[in-house]
């Protein structure tokens, strides 16, 4: 049997630059990416993540269920206080404020629309200022030769 590693490189990606989507997942996933849903909390259940979030072109409030291809709207409501309301009810034990952390392949994504040749805005590492310090030899210890 050949190594597959010894073959030399692999032509062409390896996986798509953006995962396919569903429509509704997708449609979701460029709402919450260009600020049109805004995410108001989050929380587990069960293992999957549940969110809690409103519309800011029409006002609606909407409770999404699951991640990246598999997020769908579970519920609608007509105010962010009806939606919270019945969120806090059903996850209050494990909700957290705000969105939840970005999976994977939503910072894959985020990577691939980041134009080539430029660097992602992060903090900066400080300017290293080089100092110069006089070498002092010191003398190699001998043991004490008595008389």
């Amino acid at each position: 049997m050949i190594n597959p590693l010894l073959l030399g490189p692999v032509t062409g990606p390896k996986r798509p630059l953006k995962p396919y989507l569903p429509d509704e997942a997708q449609k979701i996933s460029d709402g919450i990416g260009h600020g049109r849903l805004v995410i108001h909390a989050h929380a587990d259940d069960a293992g999957t993540v549940v969110t809690i979030g409103t519309y800011r072109d029409s006002g609606s409030s909407v409770y999404l269920h699951g991640n990246n291809h598999v997020r769908q709207v579970a519920d609608t409501f007509d105010s962010p206080a009806q939606a919270l309301a019945s969120f806090e009810r059903l996850h209050g034990d494990t909700m957290r404020p705000g969105p939840a952390l970005a999976t994977p392949a939503e910072h894959e994504a985020a990577a691939a629309r980041t134009p080539i040749g430029t660097q992602a805005a992060g903090p900066q590492p400080p300017a290293v200022e080089t100092e110069t310090v006089p070498f002092l030899r010191r003398r190699r210890w001998q043991p004490r030769r008595r008389p």
